[in-house]
């Protein structure tokens, strides 16, 4: 897809040259028939040039493509935390690392900074040593979860986006309004913050 004006944009259905296929019905499926019929568009009309860069592709294919199949199945999962991508990344991908960064940085929106874990979770704050792969090198972050504006610094405070469906339930259907609540492993304090902000 791509903007050609203000209210329009081109769809590449197929990057097939060869105009005499194009031209027939058949070349199209019967749901892909119905639905350019039912939105009126012209299934012989004019023939546009459109640009594509590899930003266009999923990271998933993008990896396909530019890492050696030795490293494959790629990297493909990470944890965003405000501008941050965090990256657990395998042995066998840490020689293309600088890649992977540079690849996530140029296709994921709001990323503006890659890293990857270096070592294991230690320490009272549960932290963990950090390269940054890709992108600027600031690691403070402010994000939004249920309502609750938080700023912290990646480096400094443990910090799991995958629990935030834990912390709502628990604000939800666990904790009851002005109760006390001692949570050893609070990190930053998102979950006393919802609660603090919900139940009382």
């Amino acid at each position: 897809v791509q903007s050609y004006n203000k209210t329009h944009q081109l769809i590449l259905c197929n990057n097939n040259n060869n105009k005499e296929e194009l031209k027939k019905e058949l070349y199209y499926s019967s749901e892909a028939l119905e639905l350019l019929q039912s939105l009126d568009v012209e299934l012989n009309g004019p023939t546009f040039e459109i640009s594509l860069d590899y930003t266009n592709w999923t990271v998933a294919y993008i990896f396909q493509q530019v890492l050696p199949s030795e490293v494959h199945p790629s990297p493909t999962s990470y944890e965003q935390i405000g501008h941050v991508a965090h990256l657990n990344l395998r042995a066998i991908h840490l020689p293309h690392r600088k890649l992977i960064g540079d690849v996530l940085l140029n296709t994921l929106p709001n990323i503006e900074t890659v890293i990857n874990k270096v070592g294991e979770v230690s320490g009272d704050y549960r932290t963990y040593e950090m390269e940054v792969l890709a992108g600027h090198k600031e690691t403070r972050v402010n994000l939004q979860e249920n309502g609750v504006k938080l700023q912290f610094d990646v480096k400094d405070v443990y910090w799991c986006s995958r629990l935030s469906g834990e912390r709502e339930y628990m604000v939800k259907h666990v904790f009851q309004a002005n109760q006390t609540i001692a949570d050893v492993f609070c990190g930053i304090g998102a979950q006393l913050l919802q609660a603090a902000k919900k139940l009382n």
